[in-house]
């Protein structure tokens, strides 16, 4: 159960920082030699800052893999990552959801910027909208450097459709504030 919840964190983190299961395996193994070691592992997970106990990570060592020199090579860490994502992706959307959220928290309240006045400084000709890719900029300005693969959820979330190319910036700010609001009260950060 607790190495499952260990894998659930890293699939997330994953997700967040926008790593494929091929790019994730090239941030572990650092030297390149195709398989990973232990130092490697814990080295790259406390990249990923989950905060992780050496135990943890030796047990993560010791599902991956059968090998006695205790290495993980790129297809037992694909294959076994790739079993506990699919099994958890329902979970993993909602946590991965939930980190995004507290992630955009943290940084509106780090700036000391409202969503709305955030956007508005990408208001150019002032008509109160902005267009799609300004939404990318302010999201980054604000330091959320991963956007990209969240954006399409944070449009639906603020009410905005794939094909609009404009976004009424009180609207948007509006409909992701009550929702931000929302997951803030029942995830109690």
């Amino acid at each position: 159960m607790r190495l499952n919840k260990v894998l659930d964190q890293i699939a997330t983190a994953f997700f967040i920082q926008n790593f494929n299961l091929k790019k994730a395996f090239e941030l572990f193994d650092q030297n390149g030699d195709g398989l990973i070691n232990r130092r490697e592992l814990r080295e790259a997970l406390n990249t990923l800052k989950l905060g992780l106990k050496y135990s943890e990570i030796d047990d993560i060592i010791s599902m991956m893999t059968n090998r006695p020199d205790g290495l993980i090579s790129y297809d037992d860490f694909i294959q076994r990552m790739d079993t506990n994502i699919r099994h958890r992706q329902s979970m993993i959307s909602t946590n991965v959801e939930e980190a995004l959220f507290k992630k955009i928290h943290d940084c509106l309240i780090y700036s000391g910027e409202s969503l709305k006045d955030a956007l508005a400084s990408a208001d150019y000709d002032e008509s109160g909208s902005i267009l799609k890719d300004d939404l990318t900029r302010v999201f980054k300005r604000l330091g959320l450097s991963t956007i990209e693969p969240n954006l399409p959820r944070i449009m639906e979330i603020g009410g905005i459709s794939p094909n609009q190319e404009r976004i009424d910036i009180l609207s948007f700010s509006n409909k992701f504030m009550k929702a931000l609001e929302s997951k803030i009260n029942s995830l109690q950060f």
